[in-house]
């Protein structure tokens, strides 16, 4: 009897160290496969999130191409009337969609106009910085606070380590709990002075839908084709004083539903009677856009791509990109 009852007690062991056995290769393979459904997930993540980066440089080569055909066979101007200017633009793929727009990027101030070239340095430049804060007070800036953001972008800029009176140099910000030193060259991106001295949030997302970054030490030629109400800050002081608000907003207003076939017509507007143009004034509008920018949100699988690339077309008809960024666009 004591043989049989411990043969049981031994069969009992055995079949509880199975059990035991069969749980924990039970919980491994569970494991297992989560791990496995988890790496294809971000393999098949990581295959659309490349497709969607595809899909947009060649993206960019198409709209690159297009506008290279556009200036060996049409005129030099660009008005609203033509549909790839005015409208968004929706591609449909297998897995998703692309939604495009080529916006113009002529109408907004150049931040890196605020210094000029001298040899091989970046200097202060003055007259530039009267312009800006002629164009943030239309923005309902003060006249104080338009000071304060263009001498801390200036001082950003320019090649000396002299503070401008409302500016900062790397005696300042050396000294943050984070240091950093100024960058000494053309901004890249307007979102580089959100962190500068001077530049509130409030102050940056008044002006950012204004201003720009320009690879040049001068303001783009505005296109008055496509100008809007919304860039009537940016418009009324390229006039430097020859507009009052109330006219520039008229000449938008009045601008012909088919744009202007050149810059006389332009100037033969009933705003400009009885005003001296002079060369300066003249030299800073056109009918072209000689900056654009593609903005893409392209969706593919699960992957969501957003991103802005600014193009330079360049008078013998090429075009280049000047720059990209990525994500939404704050």
């Amino acid at each position: 009897m004591a043989a049989r009852r411990k043969a049981k007690q031994q069969k009992g062991v055995a079949l509880l160290v199975v059990l035991l056995l069969l749980a924990t290769l039970s919980i491994t393979a569970i494991a297992v496969i989560e791990t496995m459904t988890l790496a294809t997930a971000r393999m098949q993540a990581g295959g659309e999130r490349n497709q969607a980066r595809w899909h947009q440089q060649s993206l960019e080569a198409l709209v690159i191409n297009l506008l290279e055909k556009q200036a060996q066979t049409g005129p030099r101007i660009d008005t609203l009337s033509q549909s790839w200017l005015a409208d968004e633009i929706i591609i449909p793929l297998d897995q998703g969609v692309i939604v495009i727009r080529i916006a113009d990027s002529t109408a907004c101030f150049n931040l890196n106009a605020l210094v000029k070239r001298d040899g091989n340095r970046l200097a202060a430049n003055k007259s530039e910085a009267q312009r800006l804060q002629k164009m943030m007070q239309g923005l309902g800036v003060s006249g104080m606070e338009a000071s304060r953001f263009g001498d801390a972008v200036t001082d950003w800029i320019d090649s000396d380590g002299n503070a401008s009176q409302f500016g900062a140099e790397d005696s300042f910000y050396t000294r943050l709990d984070q240091p950093f030193r100024t960058s000494g060259q053309f901004l890249v991106s307007v979102s580089e002075v959100r962190p500068l001295a001077q530049v509130s949030p409030e102050i940056y997302r008044m002006t950012q839908t204004y201003i720009c970054a320009l690879p040049m030490d001068s303001q783009p030629k505005i296109n008055v084709n496509l100008i809007t109400m919304k860039q009537l800050p940016v418009f009324l002081a390229a006039f430097d004083g020859l507009l009052s608000l109330e006219e520039t907003r008229r000449l938008i207003e009045q601008k012909p539903q088919k744009g202007y076939q050149d810059l006389d017509a332009f100037f033969a507007m009933p705003v400009f009677a009885g005003k001296e143009i002079g060369p300066d004034i003249r030299s800073r509008f056109d009918i072209w856009s000689e900056y654009l920018t593609l903005n893409a949100e392209i969706r593919y699988g699960s992957a969501l791509l957003q991103s802005k690339s600014l193009l330079h077309r360049r008078e013998g008809g090429g075009v280049t990109i000047l720059s990209r960024e990525f994500g939404p666009q704050l």
